[in-house]
């Protein structure tokens, strides 16, 4: 029985709709080259719409293999086939597909990484639109209403295009995974750093409060005449005690929050020539992917499309945050995502 009539898994019409309006995407993500506004990562903002970033980033990237690998085993016995009697390509697909997002979705967000900035609600809920388009597009595409037999593999000269794509994923996958390391390594060495400054403000904000508790006990004894206007004066005196804690008190807040972020320029492998080398490894990755069906897969190739008019602005408003952070000249002649190019 299917979770959702005719969408999951989906009827022929309805993949057919999805996949001819996944195509014009990039259109969407024109609106990034107007604005900055991107809340999640070194862009994110202090925003009660914000969720956490490690349950943000698995619930919004996990769905989408999920519902490829839920579509590519029911969609079979739907168009009257068995699962198993889809070819082996299809499963490789399949196979690389939960490869990647396994590690992205699940293992990079819940086991490797040290920490996460929180993600905006608005960027979770538009990544998780665009995964679920994507798993319906590519599900329904190896299964069943793509290639079905070995047959209609060699007409797309698989034995050629099917190792050779393989390898190009590969490259990319193993490249991606290098540069989140780097990144990785940068921000457990950034918490260590935090965590020192923290408490160093801590034990000096605690050591203030002791001296100003000492300092604030007294063994004099009033004379009777001088009692009404010492309570007067010891009054006045606590207020002024306790409104200066305070502003002490949110000053090292102050500067506890300055400390809540620590950024470092990333300097290995490709990072050396530009700031996104991750980007450019997963465009490289699945670039791999669509090579793989000797470029007939429409829905891979909007897949590679749709993240390059997605990332790319994202990779140029990131290049200018690393300027404003760093410095043009500490930035020096990196671009962005493209070596030499931009």
């Amino acid at each position: 029985m299917p979770v959702l009539e005719n969408w999951l898994p989906p009827s022929r019409e309805n993949w057919e709709l999805v996949s001819y309006l996944w195509r014009f995407f990039p259109l969407v993500t024109t609106i990034q080259w107007l604005v900055d506004f991107y809340p999640q990562g070194k862009t994110s903002i202090t925003s009660s719409l914000n969720i956490p970033g490690k349950i943000a980033w698995a619930t919004m990237e996990a769905p989408g293999f999920m519902i490829l690998v839920y579509i590519v085993y029911t969609l079979p016995a739907r168009l009257g086939m068995g699962v198993t009697s889809l070819p082996l390509a299809n499963w490789i697909m399949v196979l690389l597909f939960v490869i990647h997002y396994i590690y992205r979705a699940l293992l990079a967000p819940l086991v490797f990484n040290p920490t996460m900035s929180p993600i905006h609600v608005l960027v979770w809920a538009a990544a998780l639109v665009f995964q679920i388009c994507n798993a319906l597009s590519i599900g329904g595409w190896l299964g069943g209403y793509g290639p079905v037999s070995d047959a209609d593999w060699t007409a797309m000269r698989y034995g050629y295009w099917m190792p050779l794509g393989l390898v190009v994923w590969a490259v990319g996958f193993a490249g991606n995974v290098f540069h989140d390391e780097h990144l990785r390594q940068i921000r457990r060495g950034a918490s260590g750093a935090v965590k020192n400054e923290r408490s160093e403000f801590d034990k000096a904000g605690g050591q203030r409060e002791s001296d100003g508790r000492n300092g604030s006990q007294t063994t004099t004894e009033d004379k009777p005449e001088e009692k009404v206007q010492g309570e007067s004066q010891r009054t006045e005196e606590l207020e002024t005690s306790v409104k200066n804690e305070k502003n002490e008190k949110n000053e090292r807040s102050e500067k506890r929050k300055k400390v809540d972020k620590v950024y470092v320029m990333p300097h290995s492998g490709l990072f050396r020539v530009i700031l996104y080398p991750h980007y450019l490894c997963e465009w490289i990755e699945w670039t791999g992917y669509w090579m793989m069906t000797g470029f007939t897969c429409v829905p891979a190739r909007s897949f590679l499309l749709n993240e390059i008019s997605t990332m790319f602005p994202r990779a140029l408003q990131g290049k200018r945050w690393y300027v404003e952070r760093f410095g043009r000249e500490k930035v020096g002649a990196r671009r962005a995502v493209i070596p030499g190019v931009v």
